[in-house]
């Protein structure tokens, strides 16, 4: 995944043969199959998604993810990327849970990849 604003961003973490553990390994590169995502669009996403999440929160961990939800939202606005990102992950499974309740596909696909 391409997350593009003036900058293109991929992050990886995984075993590499031969059982080398990766992890916060970041690359930036181009090219054609990858998918470039609009961040204006995206913050766009997080916003609606955050303002649902926010109705709809019932636990602590609710509370947790619509912080993250804020922050993300934030950091996408900033065109920080990567600390959208990490907020997005951190956000966790409910929240891709509302996603897909409300339609948000671009940040529902930026979720499923993130956790």
């Amino acid at each position: 995944m391409r997350v593009n604003e003036n900058k293109g961003v991929i992050n990886y973490k995984g075993t590499i043969s031969g059982g080398i553990h990766v992890q916060n390994v970041s690359a930036e590169h181009s090219s054609s199959n990858e998918e470039a995502i609009d961040l204006k669009q995206l913050a766009e996403e997080i916003k609606q998604l955050r303002r649902s999440a926010r109705l709809e929160a019932s636990e602590v961990e609710h509370d947790h993810a619509v912080a993250e939800l804020a922050s993300a939202e934030k950091a996408t606005r900033e065109g920080d990327a990567p600390t959208a990102l990490g907020h997005l992950k951190n956000a966790g499974q409910w929240a891709l849970e509302v996603a897909e309740k409300i339609g948000v596909p671009l940040v529902l696909e930026v979720l499923k990849k993130s956790i």
